[in-house]
C-alpha cells in the first residue's frame, strides 16, 4: 500500500519555540554584559577624570560602544553616574569585614585590606564631594557605614564604657579609623603595609585603654 505524504501541511518548526526563547536569553545576555561593560567604564574612568568633567562619549569609547547605546541603557549621564557610584558603594560595603571578637589585630587587618583596594576611590570621592551631589549622598551613607562598622567590632571595648565617655571614645576610633592616616602613611610617608598596621594597632590599643578595662590583644 502506497502512503502519500503532503509535506505542505508537515509541522517542520517544531523547534521554533525554543529557538526564540534561546534567541531572545541571548539578547538578553548581551545586554546585560554591555550594561555592565558601560558601567565599568565609568567606574575605571572616574579614577582618571574627575567626575564633573566625565562625559557620555569619554564613558561611550572606553566602553568600545555609541554614545546612543549608553543613552539606551542609562537615559542621561546623572542617571549613568548614579548607578555606577551605587555599584561601587555596594562593592565597598560587601568589601568591608566585621570583625566580632574584639581583635585588634583583626580590625587592623580588616580595615587595612579595605584601604588598599578602595582608597583611590575614597580619596577622589572626598576631592570632589562638594561639586557632584551624587557623592555627597554617597559620602554620607558611607560615613554612616563606618560609625556602624565601628559599633560592631569593637563592641568588646565599647560596652564596658560609659556615657559620656563611650560617645568620646567612639569619635576618638572614628577619627584614628579614616581615610587619610591609610594616606599619611602608605602614600606621604611610603611605608609599607606591615608598618602601617603596627601604627595603627598602637594608637588604637592607646586610646581604647585609656577608656577601658578590657584588655587589648
Amino acid at each position: 500500500m502506497l502512503i502519500y505524504i503532503n509535506i505542505k501541511t508537515m509541522n517542520t518548526n517544531t523547534n521554533t519555540k525554543p529557538t526564540r526563547k534561546y534567541n531572545a536569553r541571548v539578547q538578553s545576555d548581551v545586554k546585560a554584559l554591555t550594561r555592565q561593560r558601560i558601567l565599568n567604564a565609568a567606574r575605571d574612568l572616574f579614577l582618571e577624570k574627575w567626575i564633573d568633567e566625565l562625559t557620555l562619549q569619554d564613558v561611550a569609547r572606553y566602553a568600545g560602544v555609541t554614545v546612543q547605546t549608553v543613552i539606551r541603557h542609562f537615559g542621561t549621564r546623572e542617571q549613568l553616574l548614579h548607578r555606577a557610584v551605587e555599584e561601587i558603594d555596594l562593592g565597598a560595603r560587601d568589601h568591608r569585614r566585621e570583625v566580632v571578637d574584639g581583635s585588634l589585630s583583626g580590625i587592623v587587618i580588616a580595615l587595612v585590606d579595605y584601604y588598599e583596594i578602595y582608597h583611590a576611590w575614597v580619596l577622589r570621592s572626598l576631592a570632589q564631594e562638594s561639586r557632584v551631589p551624587e557623592l555627597s549622598i554617597s559620602l554620607t551613607k558611607g560615613r554612616q557605614q563606618h560609625r556602624d562598622w565601628l559599633l560592631t567590632c569593637f563592641a568588646v571595648y565599647l560596652n564596658e564604657v560609659a556615657e559620656p565617655d563611650r560617645e568620646k571614645l567612639i569619635n576618638q576610633l572614628y577619627t584614628l579609623c579614616e581615610i587619610y592616616v591609610w594616606r599619611v602613611y602608605r602614600l606621604d610617608l611610603n611605608q609599607s603595609r606591615s608598618v602601617l598596621e603596627a601604627a595603627w594597632r598602637s594608637l588604637l590599643g592607646a586610646v581604647i585603654q585609656y577608656y577601658s578595662l578590657v584588655p587589648v590583644d
